[in-house]
């Protein structure tokens, strides 16, 4: 006789003891193995084999794709509990089937036939692809500036998209106040790739592939590693995890772009709270990059924002080159001829740096209307040739 399927579960206390008691009740080959506190503890039971079938809430916020791929790669069956309402949803998740909340006879049935529909396991003599060469150069680029919405990750999406026309690139969106490459590339927003790796890089080393693997094919060469989906989850965000991300960023592409959000210009130690705080993000990957693209508003407010900020950096001790990029520089906001305005006062701000200036224009918020990038939507518009320029300088 052969052994049971192990099943763990992880579902709602209200359904979970029945749930049990109908697995336990069935004449089907299963066993319940673990009853589990959270999806680390599923996705350790996976990798260690003690299960090949989970039952698992479809309203946990942390149930998402990547999760349950990453399941699957592991060898484990997910079949997803979920209410009427939200059924739809959960079939879309790419679990191995659903049930519906409260019918426990219904789960295993659906177990059984998630055993039915498994795809064989590869033979010992298979040999896997062989992986991409690992960039031999690899530049980490990170978009940060000042508050106040000046165009940080539409800023991100145009230098990821022209770096991308020469060399393998990723976007990362580590933005933990206000995520939105998903949203201006028209990435489904159901899941996050930076808490799938985040998580699992707390659990075990992470490289090339993970990322990969995680991240969406947005365009040729261009790869996008979606961000949270709420911002109150920022905490998933860890920097120890952060970095350990970026160090594999690095051995799979050639560029690195990462938007973050703007900081507290309060003093570093003040911002390294015990216990983390929500800056933590950013400033990891401050530290880390190789060079800083630096994003205010080309207006009276922006620019005294931007002071601000220059004296923050001059006092923080990083290191990393910065560029300037003032945006939405319009004749209205500083006078008739906003680079003669400007530029005086930007090289007082910050001496000896790069400035582009990128015009206030109708392409911006059009382009994120149909989830593209500026310089698909309107290749000729101001915002592309900034961006092209901006490419080349970064090489």
């Amino acid at each position: 006789m052969s052994a049971p399927h192990g099943v763990v579960i992880r579902a709602d206390p209200r359904h979970e003891g029945a749930l049990v008691e109908a697995i336990r009740a069935s004449d089907e080959d299963l066993e319940v193995v673990r009853r589990c506190a959270d999806m680390a503890e599923v996705s350790a039971a996976a990798r260690s084999g003690v299960a090949d079938l989970a039952l698992l809430d479809a309203a946990d916020p942390d149930v998402d794709r990547p999760l349950l791929a990453e399941l699957s790669r592991a060898g484990m069956r997910a079949v997803l509990i979920a209410s009427p309402d939200d059924e739809a949803r959960a079939r879309s998740l790419g679990g191995a089937g659903t049930a519906l909340a409260g019918d426990p006879e219904q789960a295993v049935r659906a177990l059984v036939a998630a055993l039915v529909d498994a795809p064989p396991a590869p033979g010992p003599s298979a040999e896997p692809p062989a992986p991409p060469e690992p960039p031999t150069d690899s530049s980490l680029i990170a978009v940060w500036g000042t508050s106040g919405a000046p165009g940080r990750s539409s800023v991100a999406v145009s230098v990821a998209h022209a770096l991308a026309k020469s060399a393998p690139t990723l976007l990362i969106d580590a933005d933990t106040a206000n995520p939105s490459i998903a949203h201006l590339l028209g990435i489904p927003v159901d899941a996050s790739g930076l808490s799938a790796l985040s998580r699992q890089a707390v659990r075990a080393p992470i490289g090339p592939s993970d990322l990969r693997r995680l991240a969406s094919p947005r365009s040729p060469g261009l790869d996008v590693l979606t961000g949270l989906t709420s911002p109150h989850r920022w905490r998933e965000a860890a920097p120890s995890s952060l970095e350990r991300i970026l160090e594999a960023a690095r051995g799979a592409y050639r560029f690195v772009v990462v938007d973050v959000a703007a900081t507290s210009l309060d003093p570093l130690p003040a911002l390294r709270r015990p216990g983390g705080g929500r800056d933590d993000a950013a400033l990891a990957v401050l530290a880390a990059a190789d060079r800083v693209l630096v994003v205010a508003r080309g207006d009276t407010v922006g620019i005294n924002r931007l002071d601000h900020l220059a004296k923050w950096w001059e006092d923080s001790g990083l290191e990393a080159p910065l560029d300037l990029v003032v945006s939405r520089v319009s004749a209205s906001s500083v006078g008739g001829r906003p680079a003669a305005v400007l530029m005086p006062a930007l090289s007082s701000i910050l001496p000896g740096r790069r400035v582009h200036l990128l015009p206030e224009e109708s392409a911006v918020p059009e382009a994120a209307l149909r989830g593209m990038a500026p310089a698909e939507y309107a290749p000729d518009c101001a915002t592309a040739a900034v961006a092209d320029a901006l490419a080349d300088a970064l090489m």
